[in-house]
């Protein structure tokens, strides 16, 4: 069945006529293609679908309770939501959000048009081709590819005069590689990410990864000692993710007592990000997302709010719970005006290592800023490249390289749900 306002209608009305002072209905629908693929063939193909209601009831104390269900068994799901706030714990903060600014997800650009038009035979052409593409030499032994597209449908309802509607899309392509020379073996992996088909399809991530670890067995050189470290945009890309999954987490961080970065790393959450990966008009609480400006000048500024904590404060929820918990939205780093090759260049003099790919960011001790890396990528003077270094281990405390910052690039890519500049670093110690 397909669920319409009618039935959020209805389940919203029966949870207050069992007792509910409020109540809240999000509904997921979605439907999708997963592929794999193995030496040019495609090993696994199986459409994907879901059906979910979830339902909360508040009581007049606060007391509340969560239950969830397919849309067939939506009314019984609502009795034992009920049932449940009744066992619950009085809390003033809780309740239906009322009165916020909703925007309309069309005008996010999150929906690709193209969607009905898309044949399996395209799907496939995109996840082949991109594991061929990456068997560009003798050397590469491909990982499997995996391909997986979704369109969603999301739906809020509360007894608070809410009732939203979202259409969206994702689309995934993955894969990595094996490459083995005459003393080494290394392995890297890569994806690409995005609300669209065209910006996927048109991606050759298969190919460019494979020739970055081919590259790495060329001329390779080992290191050690304090090194100045050129963090490329897909590095800093993972570094930062995993930082604002610490920030959201509720954990202290490294950051907590106050301790700054340097003033030019500025981080920049905006969940209504036209085409972006976490764009949404709302969230799992009918929350419509504003902007977060996480980091200012090198400081924790702005923070995350859910409604419960946004309520006690007499403040707006931010718009950023999904599944249970705070989650970032899109992360936007901001860059600098001069390339990675023009500030290299520029300082010459000191030898830096320029990281492409980089390991162990769920490894980072986020309590203190401790961290051991594993890091790929080159070794250069200025434009000179002196060798490749692969798997070399990087150890610091981000509160120390990060507050080193020597100068911020231009280079700036998108990867997954932040765009990421190059950044050069001290304060590592290489080996």
């Amino acid at each position: 069945m397909s669920v319409t306002s009618k039935d959020i209608q209805h389940w919203l009305e029966r949870a207050t006529s069992l007792g509910a002072a409020g109540a809240e209905v999000l509904v997921t629908e979605r439907e999708g293609t997963y592929i794999r693929v193995e030496n040019g063939r495609v090993t696994a193909q199986k459409p994907m679908a879901e059906q979910r209601v979830q339902i909360t009831a508040f009581l007049e104390d606060g007391s509340m309770g969560m239950a969830a269900s397919a849309p067939s068994n939506a009314g019984s799901a609502v009795a034992s939501a009920v049932a449940a706030a009744g066992d619950g714990t009085p809390d003033a903060t809780a309740g239906p959000v009322r009165g916020l600014r909703q925007i309309d997800y069309r005008e996010l650009g999150i929906d690709d048009r193209r969607w009905p038009n898309i044949e399996m035979a395209d799907r496939m052409d995109v996840v082949v081709s991109a594991e061929r593409g990456a068997r560009v030499d003798s050397r590469v032994h491909t990982h499997p590819f995996e391909w997986t597209d979704s369109r969603t449908r999301r739906q809020f309802g509360s007894t608070a005069n809410v009732m939203l509607e979202e259409f969206a899309t994702r689309f995934r392509c993955s894969g990595g590689v094996r490459v083995a020379g005459d003393d080494a073996v290394i392995g890297l992996t890569d994806f690409v990410e995005g609300r669209s088909f065209a910006t996927v399809s048109s991606l050759p991530f298969g190919a460019n990864m494979a020739k970055r670890a081919l590259r790495l067995l060329d001329d390779r050189i080992e290191i050690s000692g304090p090194v100045r470290v050129m963090f490329g945009p897909r590095a800093t890309a993972a570094l930062f993710t995993a930082m604002a999954d610490a920030f959201v987490s509720g954990k202290p961080t490294f950051m907590s007592d106050g301790t700054a970065l340097h003033k030019r790393i500025h981080l920049l959450d905006d969940g209504a990000l036209p085409g972006a990966l976490r764009s949404t008009a709302f969230d799992d609480r009918g929350v419509s997302p504003v902007p977060v400006v996480v980091l200012k000048n090198g400081r924790l500024d702005q923070k995350y709010k859910t409604p419960v904590t946004a309520r006690g404060k007499d403040e707006r929820a931010t718009g950023h719970w999904f599944d249970g918990a705070l989650r970032p939205n899109n992360l936007i780093l901001r860059g600098g005006t001069r390339s990675i090759n023009a500030v290299l260049s520029e300082r010459s003099d000191v030898p830096t290592l320029e990281v492409h790919d980089l390991a162990g960011v769920e490894k980072i001790k986020w309590g203190t800023g401790k961290a051991d890396l594993i890091a790929y990528g080159n070794f250069r003077k200025g434009n000179e490249r002196l060798g490749s270094v692969a798997g070399v281990r990087l150890r610091g405390n981000l509160a120390e390289v990060l507050a080193q910052l020597v100068d911020v690039t231009s280079d700036t890519d998108r990867m997954g749900h932040i765009d990421a500049s190059g950044m050069l670093v001290d304060g590592f110690v290489a080996g």
